[in-house]
C-alpha cells in the first residue's frame, strides 16, 4: 500500500502505523529466532528505565537498567550500530524498499522496546479456559503476549 493513493489522511495514518507495527513484529522473531531476546547486544539501541531516549550499548551501562529497542522505521529513527543497524537496514530492504526511500516515509519512525515486563499478570481458570488479566504499556499487544503462550 506504500505506492498506492489514499485519500484519507486519518487510514493513511493508521495503515502506515500498522505497517510499522508489522515490521517491529518480523524484527522482534528474528531477534528470538537468532537466540538474542534474553541479552542486550553490543551496537543494540537502548532505552535507559524511565528515559524513552534512545542510546547505543556499549557494554558500559547497569544492564538491569536497560533495555533493548526495536525499530519502528519512518525517516527520524534513531538506528543501533554496526551490524545490529545492518541487520535492521536488510529488514528494510527485504520489503521491497531502497534505505534512500526511508528519507520521504511519511512517518517520523522511533524505537519500541524490545521486552516488556508485565508484573501484574494474572492467569486464572473460568470453566474450560484460561482467563489472561494484565495492563500492558502503550504499543504493546495483548494477541502478541497470548500468541507466545499459545505457541
Amino acid at each position: 500500500f506504500l505506492g498506492k493513493k489514499i485519500n484519507s489522511p486519518w487510514l493513511k495514518k493508521f495503515l502506515l502505523s500498522a505497517y510499522q507495527s508489522d515490521l517491529f513484529n518480523l524484527w522482534l522473531s528474528r531477534r528470538l529466532d537468532e537466540g538474542h531476546f534474553e541479552e542486550i547486544c553490543e551496537g543494540d539501541a537502548c532505552f535507559k528505565k524511565g528515559d524513552d531516549r534512545p542510546f547505543i550499548f556499549k557494554g558500559e551501562s547497569d544492564i538491569a537498567e536497560v533495555n533493548y529497542t526495536g525499530p519502528l522505521f519512518g525517516k527520524k529513527m534513531f538506528w543501533p550500530s554496526g551490524e545490529l543497524q545492518s541487520k535492521e537496514e536488510k529488514l528494510w530492504q527485504d520489503e521491497g524498499h531502497s534505505l534512500d526511500r526511508l528519507k520521504d516515509f511519511p512517518l517520523y519512525g522511533g524505537r519500541r522496546p524490545g521486552r516488556v515486563l508485565v508484573p501484574d499478570l494474572k492467569i486464572s481458570e473460568k470453566e474450560e479456559s484460561l482467563l489472561f488479566n494484565m495492563t500492558l504499556p502503550a504499543g504493546s499487544y495483548a494477541t502478541s503476549l497470548l500468541r507466545e503462550f499459545m505457541k
